[in-house]
């Protein structure tokens, strides 16, 4: 698809005259509807994406993760230790590495500002800077309308991971290593500062090991397409430096070595987690993505000359995020926002600028102060889906009273609760494959539940109103159920 301007069409036959039927459109109202369609509407868009974006958002805490990475900050601050060591559980059968430690200390430090209702506001400062990172990605490849529809498409692949976590780092910190990246293939200059940028990056997020992926696989298009054209491409050798360095500085990090090996600690526990399966085309969070990067190989096949080796490079990347897992789909919605922005630009068009240009920016800010301005007023400290009414029943077991308890809940527990010991949380890759095969059983109450339940000696248990398992233990078992609020249940050992 082209967008081109109606003064930059080629004119046919004679012009119309002032005053006759086809002149109705005179040249002052042209150019007052040029201006309109060029100024005005994309102002206003970059007034209403982003505040719809963020405050479609807005609402009660509901990934069960944030509440570890709360309970992991809190840990920080008390003990300021990275070493791989947890005293959460006695029943972790790999060691815990705290290697998103910045973010959780943020968040562990808005909740003690404000409770949940400081971590939904920190949920929407990361929102803003995520939207405005991918806006500020895309302009510096096309006009601003075109930018707003290629952050659009981004933020349809981004919805389903902009719980406050700290991934959220990690997207706003990938379209900034793109856009740098991107420049550096227009200009042929070295970006040396994303060595820092890494750096910070590895003490947020272990989506960080992106940031030299990426790098190199752009890197590497520059010098073909450098080949390509006739020129010596040594003069572009020096990028190639960038991603090794920022792989290194990626290491030094408090964690030191262990922020790689933890990144990559998932392994076979992966089939146990929802995010972690395979992406359906049948979600919209999904094909959208992928029809998107359908449609810039067909504009590319139709404008031989559009593509590069760089941009191919990226596309292969933000296929292959998109394919991988629905995890990764988020990271496939980044890389793709660029391209979707170049396909849509017409031979007419104005260049992009290098920056957002000032009024654009101001916009921006404006937009993002008072969304954070209506979230302060509006969050409370009852913004989570968690059943905060058995708190009371749950403050009298005594401490280290082991619970089974379900997954979605696992990690509230923790932080809520931490004197309890837990059966599972959230930090799926510190249990074995056997570990969680048995939780699963008992947890659906398949052949052998009783064994398998059995083995992990809980007097507690906390448990979804319909989960089979809590009937099973009060039909079968003689448990009894202590207390019930916002549809889980405390159960007991007879």
């Amino acid at each position: 698809m082209t967008l081109t301007h109606p003064a930059a069409r080629p004119a046919t036959g004679t012009p119309p005259t002032r005053g006759t039927a086809d002149g109705a459109g005179s040249p002052g109202s042209s150019d007052r509807r040029g201006r309109l369609l060029d100024t005005v509407v994309p102002r206003l868009l970059l007034v209403a994406v982003p505040a719809l974006v963020v405050w479609a958002v807005h609402g009660p805490v509901g990934d069960p993760d944030t509440f570890w990475h709360l309970r992991a900050g809190e840990q920080l601050l008390r003990t300021w230790s990275f070493l791989p060591a947890d005293d959460w559980s006695a029943f972790n059968t790999r060691p815990w590495v705290l290697h998103e430690w910045a973010p959780e200390v943020l968040l562990a430090l808005a909740a003690r500002v404000d409770g949940l209702a400081g971590v939904v506001v920190l949920r929407q400062v990361g929102l803003v800077l995520v939207v405005a990172a991918v806006l500020a990605l895309c302009r510096s490849r096309g006009t601003l309308l075109q930018a707003l529809i290629g952050t659009t498409v981004a933020v349809v692949g981004l919805a389903p991971s902009l719980g406050p976590r700290p991934q959220l780092v990690s997207f706003a910190l990938l379209a900034v290593t793109v856009r740098a990246w991107l420049a550096s293939a227009d200009d042929r200059r070295p970006r040396w500062w994303l060595v820092g940028l890494t750096w910070v990056w590895a003490c947020c997020h272990g989506f960080w090991v992106l940031g030299p992926l990426v790098g190199a696989v752009l890197a590497v298009g520059v010098l073909l397409d450098e080949r390509a054209a006739g020129r010596d491409p040594r003069s572009a050798r020096p990028l190639l430096l960038v991603p090794v360095l920022a792989g290194l500085a990626g290491l030094l990090t408090p964690v030191g070595y262990r922020t790689l090996t933890a990144a990559m600690g998932v392994g076979d526990t992966a089939q146990y987690v929802t995010e972690w399966a395979a992406p359906s085309l049948r979600t919209p969070t999904v094909a959208v993505p992928v029809l998107a990067l359908a449609a810039v190989a067909v504009v590319w096949a139709r404008r031989r000359r559009s593509w590069s080796w760089v941009r191919v490079g990226l596309w292969l990347a933000a296929l292959l995020a998109c394919l991988l897992a629905l995890r990764t789909v988020a990271v496939g919605a980044v890389l793709l926002a660029p391209l979707v922005t170049e396909a849509l630009r017409g031979p007419a068009d104005p260049p992009a600028p290098r920056r957002l240009p000032r009024v654009e920016g101001a916009l921006l800010a404006g937009t993002a102060l008072v969304v954070l301005v209506a979230s302060l007023l509006t969050a409370s400290d009852r913004a989570a889906r968690v059943p905060t009414g058995l708190d009371a029943a749950l403050d009298a077991l005594p401490a280290g009273t082991v619970v089974y308890d379900w997954y979605d809940v696992g990690g509230w527990l923790d932080w809520a609760h931490p004197d309890l010991s837990l059966v599972v949380d959230g930090r799926t890759e510190l249990f074995n494959q056997d570990y969680l095969d048995r939780y699963q059983r008992a947890a659906f109450t398949q052949p052998g539940w009783q064994d398998a339940f059995a083995s992990y000696g809980a007097t507690a248990a906390v448990l979804p109103v319909d989960s089979p398992l809590a009937d099973a233990l009060v039909d079968r078992s003689g448990w009894r159920v202590v207390a019930v609020a916002d549809g889980y249940r405390l159960l007991r050992h007879p």
